[in-house]
């Protein structure tokens, strides 16, 4: 075109120019969509941190011990009650907590929980019911103020409590001392009530006859002393001497006047006799004769002395029947003085023994002495030699007769044996 023309141009774009202008517009528009969702995500990162940051703040590892058992509990709860309902502990009215429940926790807190239990406790009869937290019957008692060694309990003291309770028996011991008979005393300790009851504890078991000091009603106590008396009735049988009887003077109108016989021998006898003997602890006490049989009898010395006169004969064979008849008179005076006065067998002829020396050693010098010995008088005549002398025609004994009748039936006795009969000879 060679003329000059006003109009603007108007340049048509060609395909290419357009393409290219169209994608540069698409890069644009891509990135103003995605800064948002960067922000966005961003912004939750943050959120998320500071919850996590938060929630590990929040949560809090504790010891809960449950009656002795630790266990280690994790809880997000601020207090102690919450961290028990973590660990899935309940506690009751009479269960014990610490701290207290609404305390606040923090990481590493410890918690402890002790169970009640229910203690059914009888002392000596009486009965009451006592909550405790006690594991074992002796920490139990501690609890109570008792000392489980001053009693005899049901159960053993080292026993733990169960959760649903328990019944226990306690009676107080008592130190005493008891004797049983012969045997030595012995200490014992015992929750008995009464002595009987202690006894029978100790099987010791009284019989008819025996006795227990203080009486068995007799409530037990610290130092009481308990003796058991043991009594027993027993019979025994045994021979015993029988002593000789006194000996026996028999008359013989048969027999002279003078003449003195001993027709029975005495001896001693045999009884047998029963007896009641009682022991006391072993010992004899008392013995006392129930029966008596004879097995051979004691016998007497029987003397028999003659009582018959003496017949008188005539002087002369002749003379009046006056002179006569007084001859027979003179000579039965004769007779009759005769028989009082002069020895029965003839002690003409002195023996020459020093009878007064005898008498004064045999008894010194007493004629008449009666000790009871079976010897009699100044001379010690026992009655068998007194009368086989002819001693009866004086007196029975020889203590009765007197001296001079004594040393006449002495010098008879003499006559046949000497001085054997004497031990005293040597003094004559």
């Amino acid at each position: 075109m060679t003329a000059t023309d006003n109009s603007t141009d108007i340049f048509e774009p060609t395909t290419e120019s357009a393409e290219t202008e169209t994608s540069t517009t698409a890069v644009k528009t891509g990135r103003s969509l995605r800064k948002p969702a960067l922000v966005g995500a961003a912004a939750l990162v943050v959120a998320l941190v500071a919850g996590g940051s938060i929630a590990l703040a929040a949560h809090k590892d504790v010891t809960v011990t449950v009656d002795g058992q630790a266990q280690e509990v994790g809880t997000f709860s601020g207090s102690v009650e919450g961290a028990l309902g973590a660990a899935g502990v309940t506690v009751g009215e009479h269960d014990t907590v610490a701290p207290a429940l609404d305390t606040a926790i923090s990481d590493g807190s410890q918690i402890v929980v002790e169970h009640g239990r229910l203690l059914t406790l009888t002392i000596d009869g009486q009965t009451r019911e006592v909550w405790t937290t006690a594991s074992t019957v002796e920490e139990a008692l501690a609890e109570l103020g008792q000392d489980p060694s001053a009693y005899k309990l049901s159960a053993d003291r080292s026993r733990e409590i169960p959760l649903d309770g328990l019944a226990v028996t306690a009676d107080t011991l008592f130190s005493a001392t008891v004797s049983d008979g012969a045997a030595a005393a012995a200490p014992i300790t015992s929750a008995a009530k009464t002595v009987g009851d202690l006894l029978a504890e100790q099987s010791i078991v009284l019989g008819p006859l025996d006795t227990v000091s203080p009486d068995a009603s007799t409530p037990l106590s610290n130092g009481l002393v308990v003796a058991v008396t043991r009594v027993a009735k027993t019979t025994v049988t045994e021979d015993v001497a029988v002593a000789q009887p006194a000996d026996q003077t028999v008359e013989d109108s048969s027999v002279e006047r003078g003449v003195s016989t001993v027709t029975q021998q005495g001896s001693a006898g045999t009884d047998s006799v029963t007896y009641e003997v009682t022991t006391t602890n072993g010992a004899e006490s008392a013995k006392t004769e129930v029966s008596r049989t004879t097995v051979t009898p004691a016998q007497a010395t029987v003397i028999t002395v003659g009582t018959k006169k003496p017949v008188s004969t005539s002087s002369a064979s002749t003379g009046s029947s006056s002179g006569s008849s007084s001859s027979s008179s003179s000579n039965s005076g004769s007779s009759s003085s005769s028989s009082s006065s002069a020895a029965p067998v003839s002690s003409s002829g002195s023996s020459g023994i020093n009878w007064e020396g005898i008498a004064q050693c045999e008894s010194t010098g007493n004629w008449s002495i009666n000790t009871g010995n079976g010897y009699y008088g100044g001379l010690q005549f026992d009655n068998s030699t007194w009368a086989s002398g002819g001693g009866t025609a004086y007196a029975p004994r020889a203590d009765l007769a007197t001296k001079e009748q004594q040393i006449a039936v002495a010098e008879n006795v003499a006559a046949s044996r000497g001085s054997s009969p004497w031990a005293c000879a040597y003094a004559g």
